[in-house]
């Protein structure tokens, strides 16, 4: 299986488990491949399936609740609104979830935005511009068109929170897909900042989680959450691989495996955690890391 960080490619894998309709983000759905200078060779292009996008941004959008007071015929045209956009916003994700990153950007970027900045609804209005926004920052990424791809995540902040309940983790997410398009640029530094950003936010909203009403919704959402930070938390670890900091690299991938393990993430996580962690002992050369990852494996489900 390839790793995420060998002595001879470099790859951020496709992080697709199912994540959870509020949580699972673009971010973690979307396989960048690139190549970088020293001691990494190799660049390896995205492929037209490696590409999922989050449920919650392409699930079929519930009515716009609205008060008592508001006549029902502006009620049922703020209805008619959102799902003429809705309708619109799916047919553009079935592209993108083709491939067809060049025809979706066009069609995110002519059609989705803009139809979204007329509509009447600010709660609509912002809805459809933070997904339209994050959909075509998420083709910039598949194109590797880096540059546009923060700039288009940069904008996305303008529209979070777009609901209650979403609003920290949708920020962490979105601080992560802005490390990536750093990361394509080679700008390592400012990759990790934004990743440490991501994981700080999580350590928030996963203590939060987990000291609240302890029932099994909660711990579902507490585990979903680390399943998200054990992602960021592979991506600081391919971040120090690069800079060369193989120790700080290995106790990063150290505690994203235990996480995982403990918490039962995913099993294709997991292993990749654990194939980054022989990747990078091996570089290394420490035959006490060879042999501790050597023996880790990824979860059953």
């Amino acid at each position: 299986m390839l790793t995420c960080i060998d002595s001879d490619v470099l790859i951020l894998t496709k992080r697709g488990a199912d994540l959870s309709t509020s949580l699972r983000s673009s971010a973690a759905a979307f396989l960048l491949a690139f190549g970088v200078s020293g001691g990494v060779s190799l660049a390896q292009n995205l492929k037209n399936n490696d590409l999922s996008v989050s449920e919650n941004h392409t699930e079929t959008s519930q009515p716009i609740s609205a008060p008592q007071s508001i006549p029902g015929a502006r009620l049922s045209s703020y209805e008619l609104e959102e799902g003429k956009i809705n309708d619109l916003y799916q047919q553009v994700v079935r592209i993108h979830m083709q491939g067809d990153y060049v025809a979706a950007a066009e069609k995110y970027r002519s059609l989705v935005i803009p139809m979204a900045e007329r509509t009447q609804s600010d709660v609509v209005r912002r809805k459809f511009l933070f997904l339209g926004y994050r959909g075509l920052g998420n083709c910039y990424l598949a194109m590797s068109r880096f540059t546009e791809a923060e700039e288009t995540f940069q904008t996305v902040f303008e529209y979070l929170p777009v609901s209650g309940g979403r609003e920290d983790s949708d920020y962490a997410i979105n601080f992560e897909s802005i490390a990536m398009a750093r990361m394509g640029q080679q700008r390592w530094e400012s990759a990790e900042q934004s990743l440490q950003k991501a994981v700080s936010i999580f350590d928030d909203q996963i203590g939060h989680a987990a000291t609240s009403t302890p029932d099994s919704v909660q711990n579902e959402h507490a585990n979903k959450l680390r399943v998200s930070e054990d992602m960021a938390l592979n991506l600081v670890a391919v971040v120090y691989f690069r800079e060369q900091r193989y120790t700080e690299a290995l106790e990063i991938l150290d505690r994203a495996y235990n996480q995982g393990v403990t918490f039962r993430a995913p099993a294709d996580i997991v292993e990749q955690i654990a194939n980054d962690g022989r990747a990078v002992s091996a570089a290394t050369g420490d035959s006490d890391a060879i042999a501790l990852w050597s023996k880790r494996v990824g979860t059953p489900n």
